[in-house]
């Protein structure tokens, strides 16, 4: 958008019924030449804090031929129309669903709304000429997403019915769109309508330097712009003009105009025109044949093209590959290039759309809702399956799990439903606990090394060997706790007295007291962490791990943190208790709902937690190897390398560092190993990275 001073505005120039400028005031012809010239220097400067430039003559330069009064066709071709559509088209071809989340993680797609049918039977395009002409949500998308690239937002005008319910949507020309702005508030104009912000759906590049307006790609690039246009003016005269024959004609004879029109028309004739293209041309006396040579300038300007090109491609972020320019593509080249795109490009405008109409939903509608599109981001299928065989072989899941992952249905096979070890694939759930800490199984089991042995320990040793099985050791035991719990406070329940005017607060401590489980379950994790320490110890050392104030301060770190799922757990049922008497539930009821709590806590907290504990201890396990015994080598921090992997983590890969010194993560944390207790919570909880101990 352009902003600057307004004649409009400021009554030199008035304007008519449709707010468009019409003649000056008759203010005297001095006044009125100083004035419109101020006028039409400072209607396209941005430096104003009124967007609001009135019709002008189409000027020559790009910034002014995406004014509205130019033809913006001028603009819209060559490179920039390649650019603007190919965008616009991905956009459009995206879906997007209506989603009523129920909680964080669980949300039902909705297929019935009001929102969903102005979507398909009242969606309207809305002119500068205020011309209201129908059309469908992809053309919508499609003519939003090229005026949100060229003008900086796509802007949608809502209408509302008596009720002051969203009646209708109306998608305007963003180049019609006007910000107007004051001290302490701000509106947009339309073709002369003022409109409120609240009643638009924006979706825009915010501008920088003017937050509440748009920036398009097009505009921020007004010298790239320029150029295209300027070359392809350039490349077409130049076609024209080499039409005709390299040659002009010279006499020393005086010629008046008849003459020389009489020659050029008969020159034209026999050797004009692409049909006459390479014919020699004779002359009689008189006349000489001069070659008529291609500008130098001419030749280095049309080396320009190249140029402009890439930084069209760039400014708009497309690969070449996208429109076809590659001369060495290759399948694996464009597949790269696709991917590329539809990451960086073309995923970041989706979520731009649906977090403008989400915003949308969640005010007129419920906080509820979310509009979601396709995660257009495409899936190496050779890799995924290469990690659902890891994870198969790995006993992170199941045979079913990764079918249902493909949405195949279930396997109606022997162990379908269990995890396997990759030593013999037995179910896990037939291996004693004992054995699960003691065993690794990465190695065959007549293959492990000798206890007390230490010559038998491997030159290569990781933590992430030996995850599968601690992890559903731990996994068994959280989901334990966490059926004792829910019978213990289900059992509290039938005993207590529950009545409409209950304190809530005090309810909970009587059913679910949270000192006393915190002494329990430290009781029986205290010594199953140092078992799980103990087996990544003797793993890496071939002996058994001596007592060590290290031992100790890593277990009590790792018993700190039980007080916190148990005041999780109180938390929760402190909602729900407070929720079923709001609702006037029977005990009855009110302890469906507690069981059902907990049911979910057993199916999703129990294995946050098991992660956690298997990586932690594990790790820490390792560490302590390198501290009593130097000469195993140098430990090195490795991510799982997949997209779940936490940002902080990414850059930590690869890290390498002596025993007892610190990795540091892409939030600055300092972690003596993965998992590590002492660390903050969001660089540890359900971390699945892991050390490596390599002999050099």
């Amino acid at each position: 958008m352009f902003c600057g001073y307004s004649p409009l505005r400021a009554g030199l120039i008035k304007p008519d019924n449709n707010g468009r400028p019409r003649r000056a005031e008759k203010l005297g012809g001095v006044k009125i030449l100083q004035g419109l010239t101020k006028f039409f220097r400072r209607s396209f400067s941005k430096a104003s804090s009124i967007d609001q430039a009135p019709v002008a003559s189409a000027p020559s330069n790009v910034i002014d031929l995406l004014h509205p009064s130019a033809n913006f066709a001028q603009v819209y071709a060559g490179y920039i129309y390649s650019a603007l559509s190919v965008r616009a088209e991905q956009v459009a071809s995206s879906d997007f669903y209506l989603y009523a989340y129920k909680n964080q993680s669980e949300a039902v797609q909705i297929e019935e709304h009001p929102f969903l049918n102005i979507l398909d039977y009242d969606l309207y395009l809305f002119s500068e000429l205020r011309t209201k002409v129908p059309m469908n949500f992809y053309e919508a998308k499609y003519l939003g997403q090229i005026y949100k690239d060229a003008f900086g937002q796509a802007a949608f005008w809502i209408q509302r019915d008596n009720r002051g319910k969203p009646r209708e949507l109306w998608l305007l020309n963003s180049r019609y769109l006007y910000l107007i702005q004051g001290l302490g508030f701000y509106k947009f104009n339309y073709a002369g309508i003022e409109i409120e912000p609240e009643e638009l759906i924006r979706i825009t590049f915010p501008d920088p330097l003017k937050p509440v307006a748009g920036l398009g790609i097009l505009q921020a690039s007004d010298r790239t712009a320029q150029l295209d246009y300027v070359l392809h003016k350039f490349q077409t005269n130049l076609v024209n003009r080499q039409a005709i024959p390299p040659y002009y004609l010279r006499t020393d004879q005086d010629l008046d105009k008849d003459d020389i029109d009489t020659i050029s028309s008969q020159w034209s004739a026999r050797f004009g025109g692409p049909m006459n293209a390479g014919k020699t041309p004779v002359v009689g006396n008189g006349l000489e044949v001069k070659p008529l040579a291609v500008n130098p300038n001419d030749i280095e300007l049309g080396r320009l093209n190249e140029q402009v090109r890439e930084e069209v491609l760039s400014v708009f972020r497309i690969p070449e590959a996208i429109i076809g320019r590659n001369k060495d593509l290759s399948r694996a080249s464009a597949e790269s290039s696709i991917y590329v795109f539809r990451t960086l490009t073309i995923q970041p405008q989706l979520d731009s759309w649906s977090g403008s109409f989400t915003r949308f939903l969640q005010k007129e509608y419920d906080r509820r809702l979310s509009f979601e599109s396709d995660v257009v981001i495409p899936e190496d299928n050779e890799r995924a399956a290469r990690a659902a065989q890891t994870r198969l072989e790995s006993g992170l899941t199941t045979i079913n799990e990764e079918r249902q992952n493909i949405g195949r249905e279930a396997a109606d096979v022997p162990f379908a439903n269990e995890h396997l070890v990759r030593a013999d694939r037995i179910p896990l759930s037939q291996l004693s606990d004992f054995m699960m800490a003691k065993i690794n199984i990465a190695t065959p089991l007549d293959n492990r090394p000798a206890q007390n042995n230490p010559k038998s320990v491997k030159k290569s040793i990781n933590a992430s060997s030996m995850f599968p099985q601690v992890y559903n050791s731990q996994l068994r035991f959280w989901k334990r706790i966490f059926s004792m719990q829910r019978d213990d406070v289900l059992e509290r329940l039938n005993n207590a007295k529950v009545s409409d005017d209950e304190d809530e607060d005090l309810l909970v401590g009587i059913l679910f007291v949270v000192a006393a489980w915190n002494s329990y379950i430290e009781d029986k994790l205290s010594e199953r962490y140092r078992e799980i320490l103990a087996s990544s110890y003797e793993a890496a050392t071939g002996v058994e791990i001596p007592a060590d104030e290290f031992v100790r301060e890593v277990v009590r770190q790792g018993l700190s943190l039980v007080e916190g799922i148990n005041e999780e757990t109180r938390r929760q049922l402190l909602d729900v208790i407070t929720e079923g008497l709001k609702n006037g539930l029977s005990k009855d009821e009110l302890a469906q709902k507690i069981s059902s709590m907990f049911e979910d806590i057993s199916s999703t907290r129990a294995s946050r937690i098991a992660a956690t504990e298997a990586t932690a201890f594990l790790n820490a396990g390792l560490e302590f190897a390198l501290m009593t015994n130097p000469d195993l080598g140098e430990k090195e921090w490795n991510t799982q390398m997949d997209e779940k992997v936490r940002p902080s983590h990414r850059p930590m890969h690869g890290q390498k560092r002596k025993p007892g010194e610190s990795f540091v993560s892409g939030n600055g944390a300092e972690l003596r190993f993965p998992g590590d207790p002492s660390a903050p919570a969001d660089e540890v909880v359900n971390c699945r990275c892991f050390l490596k101990i390599s002999k050099e």
